[in-house]
Order: C-alpha cells, then structure tokens, then sequence
C-alpha cells in the first residue's frame, strides 16, 4: 500500500511538472480539453505522454517542408530517436479512443500527443523507415528510374502475412472487435526490416454488424492484386475506360486453359519471373476469393492468415528466373487453394 500511495504521489508531481512547463511558455491549456486527451491514450502507451509543443516544433524545425514525409506528416528527431508526426486540426478522441485499445507489433505504434491553444492537434508515432507501401508499388518517374528499388516476391508474401495478421488482430483479437475501414496501399507502413504496419486509424470502430469484417476482406484482397500485379485497383485506359483489378484479374483466369500463360503476363515485370509460379497461382485464388460480391463468401482474417503462412513457408528468399516458353501450360501446378479454419 505504502508503495502504491508512493507511485500515485510521483505520478501528481510529475503532473504538476508538466503544468508548470506548459505556464511558463504561456500554453496553460484547458484542463478539461487535456483530460480528455489524456484519458485516450493512458490505457495505450501506459503513461500519459503530452509532448510540449515547443518540442514538436523544434523536432520538425518549425513544420518544415524538408520534415513532410507526407500529407500533414513530418519526421522529427526527440530524445535520439526518430519519430513521425501527424498534424491535424480534427477531432481526435474517436481515433485515440481506437488506439487505446489495440497493441500489436503490425500496427504503428502511437508514442503520445500534443496541443496548442489554436486547435492543433499532433500526433507522435513510431517510424517507418521505408515509408509506405505505395511508394513501393507505385513509385514517382524518379524513384521508378532505380532498378533495385521494387519488392522481390518473397518481400510481397512477408509484407501480405504482416497485414494480415495486423487485421486478424484487430478483428478476432481485440475486446470489442474493430474494423479499419480504409484499407490500402498507403495506409501500410514499411520499416526497416520490410515489417509492414498498418496505419491512419482515422476511419477505424468497432464492429456492430457481421458484414463489416468483410469490407475490410474486400480491401485486403485488391491489396493483394496490387502486390500481385503492381497495378492499381482502379486505372483508367486512354479511352476512358475503368478497369478494375479484381474485376480484370477475373477475365485473365477466365479461360483455364489459357490462365497461365494469361496470368503471368499480368503479374508485376518487375519481378521479371522471379516467383514461384504456383505461389502465383495461389495468391490469385485467395485474392479472388476475398473479393467475392458476396460479402458472407468472404473468408475470414484467420484463414486467410493460414492460407498466407503456407505461402510464406513455401517461399524461398531468393528466386531464379524460369523460362515461359519452356513452361507448359498443360503442366501439374500445386496450387495452395484457400481453406477454412474450424
């Protein structure tokens, strides 16, 4: 008890602290607007962390453009290690609300936040070293102009299982289970390991209905066309059609005798037929799977966490070209077909 007593003492010191420092750089803050905040991510982060404003904007040399890694993100450097901050004006209780309440190592890490009196929020969380998914898929004319800077097959299965188990996580996992709703390319986050992280909660809640789940099954599989085919899901012709991928992917395996050889034409040339071909295969039947119309047909996040680990399992690191005109379409493929879990 002493030692409780000696915790919750050290806690209202610390507290008072912060008061303090917040008076003698003119923010004292409203106390009501910090409680709220506070309450939000305690649960989280294990610890209140109200980062000073002075702070953010000396880590981010006054929100410079050199610091933008993104649309009102910034890098910046606190206490030695390199962190990214998100700017906003919004309302955050409802995303904090989410972030309390998930923990995982496929999820991006929210650090702790900051105010000021003019309505900013900030928003300080771990950084991911390679940036975003979408970078990687779908780099600028500059970045594209670097040969080496594409993901191998086996760098597309590991990001796809890290996902996956990100999701699954917030799906089965989770007290209230919770769907993200915005599930895309440049919400998955890369570090330095190739680990992938989900990010931007912003659209996250909890889940009401069964359907829900499936929205986010959907998303996953055109994620997965995406990685498959290094195409967008949606693209536009110059005559101004729309195609889209999961659609375009169900017309190339339409004529069986002909998917193969159809198949591998549309995979990502960047990989330049460095892939198993029937990991191939397999990943384009889960992903039509996923993105079935009907939304009860989909899998869950667990199987496809399953069908995903023997994909990764049966990938080897490093990849030999094979020949496509030695290649027989009439040849025994293995194909990992999708499974449920009981």
């Amino acid at each position: 008890m002493t030692r409780y007593l000696r915790q919750v003492s050290n806690k209202g010191s610390v507290l008072k602290k912060r008061k303090k420092s917040f008076k003698v750089r003119n923010y004292d803050p409203d106390q009501a607007t910090q409680e709220k905040l506070l309450s939000g991510i305690s649960q989280y982060v294990g610890k209140a962390i109200m980062y000073d404003k002075e702070m953010i904007m000396e880590a981010t040399n006054d929100l410079d453009e050199l610091c933008k890694i993104g649309d009102s993100m910034y890098k910046a450097t606190m206490y030695g290690k390199v962190l990214a901050i998100k700017r906003t004006n919004k309302d955050v209780k409802e995303k904090l609300s989410i972030l309390q309440k998930v923990n995982h190592v496929n999820l991006v890490n929210l650090m702790g936040i900051s105010y000021d009196a003019d309505g900013d929020r900030f928003l300080v969380y771990e950084n991911a070293e390679n940036g975003s998914l979408e970078n990687w898929l779908f780099p600028d004319s500059e970045a594209s102009s670097d040969s080496l800077a594409f993901l191998s097959w086996s760098q597309r299965i590991h990001i796809a299982l890290d996902f996956a188990n990100g999701l699954h996580y917030m799906h089965d996992h989770t007290q209230q289970s919770i769907v993200h709703w915005d599930v895309r390319e440049r919400n998955i986050l890369v570090d330095s390991n190739f680990k992938a992280k989900f990010a931007n909660f912003s659209t996250a809640r909890p889940v009401t209905n069964s359907s829900m789940p499936k929205v986010d099954v959907f998303a996953f599989g055109v994620l997965l066309l995406e990685l498959l085919s290094g195409k967008r899901a949606m693209e536009t012709k110059e005559n101004g059609e729309v195609v889209m991928l999961y659609k375009d992917l169900r017309e190339v395996l339409k004529v069986e005798e002909k998917s193969v050889e159809r198949l591998q034409k549309w995979i990502d040339p960047k990989l330049e037929n460095c892939y198993p071909l029937d990991g191939a295969l397999s990943l384009a039947a889960l992903a039509t799977t996923c993105t079935q119309e009907n939304a009860q047909a989909r899998p869950s996040l667990a199987e496809v966490v399953l069908n995903l680990s023997v994909l990764a399992q049966s990938s080897p690191k490093t990849m030999h070209k094979f020949s496509t005109s030695k290649f027989k379409t009439d040849s025994i493929v293995e194909v990992v077909i999708p499974v449920e879990t009981r």
